[in-house]
Formats: structure tokens, C-alpha cells, sequence
């Protein structure tokens, strides 16, 4: 996967992206309705109005990810790692498989 790739307003739905290494790629506007981020490595990773609805992010680490206008709706989020300014913000995780995302220090 290339270094800097941009992945702004890409398809991914249902996308197998599970343990890869994505930090510090640009999600922004992308349609990733149930893929799987399972485990995968998104420190610093830009989400700003992706649609992830029913998305496996189980285990991934989104420390310092920017999840503005993000839906997380259904979304498995179960072990995510978050940063501290995302739980300051009252960073709320919808849906029937809502978990309390860990917190990074």
C-alpha cells in the first residue's frame, strides 16, 4: 500500500482492511459500512464524515485519529484505543455493540 495514500470519499464498504498498517491516511468523506479495521494500526488517521455503520474497528488504535463527523453507528468499537482529547470531547460510540473505548495515556 502506498506511504500517503488518500482514501477521500473511496468505496469501501465491506472492505477486509484488517491488521494493516493505515496511520496517518486520509478517510475523509469515505463509505466503509461494514468493513473490517479489525486490529488495524490508524494513529493519526483522518475520518472526518466517513460513514463506518456496522464497521468491525475491534482492537484497532485510533490514537490521535480525527473522527470528526464520523458515523460509528452499529459499529463494533470493542478495545479501541482512542486518545485522551477524543474522551474529552465525550466521544460517543452508537449502537448495539457500543463498548467504552480504551484510553491511550
Amino acid at each position: 500500500m502506498a506511504q500517503h495514500a488518500n482514501f477521500s470519499g473511496a468505496d469501501l464498504e465491506g472492505a477486509n482492511l484488517a491488521g494493516l498498517q493505515l496511520s496517518g491516511r486520509t478517510f475523509d468523506g469515505a463509505e466503509a459500512d461494514d468493513a473490517s479495521f479489525r486490529g488495524s494500526q490508524l494513529a493519526h488517521a483522518s475520518f472526518r464524515g466517513a460513514s463506518l455503520r456496522d464497521a468491525c474497528l475491534e482492537g484497532a488504535n485510533l490514537t490521535g485519529a480525527d473522527l470528526a463527523g464520523a458515523d460509528f453507528t452499529c459499529a463494533d468499537v470493542a478495545g479501541v484505543k482512542v486518545s485522551p482529547q477524543a474522551k474529552k470531547a465525550a466521544l460517543v460510540w452508537p449502537g448495539r455493540h457500543a463498548r467504552v473505548a480504551a484510553v491511550c495515556q
